[in-house]
């Protein structure tokens, strides 16, 4: 045991490769172990992905509905009102209210553009979907001029939002998050059920 000279408190030596007998590590042991945890993050990979579709999909269907809700609400209590009913009745903020009636008036849009971009509702996010909802202004149009007249080839793009970045440079970190939202996921999937 060490002690530390400013506080007196005694601290175990650092453990480093050199100081651990290499006769102790049965490294055929920890490559078995090393493989397994890889074989983890690749299965929870798989699983990630293969629900994640169906949140988004979830997500754009509750957000549909909801939309439908909302619209015949502010037809009843009016276009004045609404606000205040919202405030008074619902815990959820006007602007994610708007968003949600705004999917679900221009859902025909929404649906065009996923059949011309052969995506499924799965492929889309709510901000996506948002986004696509909303009307073109004179600049976007102007945009979309430009690109057409620099274009040399015809292709079909996939306007995709950025994901935020899951990985760090903790792969223990990666693991438990991935892990949670795993969990989490399939938590909310059985609910469903």
């Amino acid at each position: 045991m060490n002690t530390t000279p400013s506080t007196g408190v005694a601290t175990k030596p650092p453990i480093s490769p050199s100081s651990t007998p290499t006769s102790l590590i049965d490294l055929p042991k920890l490559a078995e172990r090393i493989e397994a945890c890889q074989k983890a993050i690749d299965d929870y990979g798989k699983e990630f992905k293969k629900y994640q579709g169906k949140m988004k999909a979830s997500v754009i269907d509750q957000a549909l509905k909801a939309g439908e809700l909302l619209l015949q609400v502010k037809n009843t209590v009016g276009h004045g009102n609404f606000g205040d009913w919202l405030a008074k009745f619902c815990n959820i903020p006007e602007r994610t209210a708007q968003r949600y009636m705004l999917i679900k008036q221009e859902w025909p849009k929404i649906e065009k553009w996923l059949q011309d971009n052969s995506a499924t509702v799965a492929d889309l996010t709510l901000r996506h979907a948002e986004q696509l909802a909303k009307p073109k202004t004179n600049e976007d149009e102007d945009n979309e001029d430009e690109e057409d007249a620099t274009a040399t080839t015809t292709t079909t793009t996939t306007t995709k939002r950025a994901e935020p970045e899951m990985l760090s440079n903790d792969p223990l970190s990666t693991i438990r998050r991935l892990e949670n939202n795993l969990i989490d996921t399939l938590k909310t999937l059985r609910h469903e059920d």
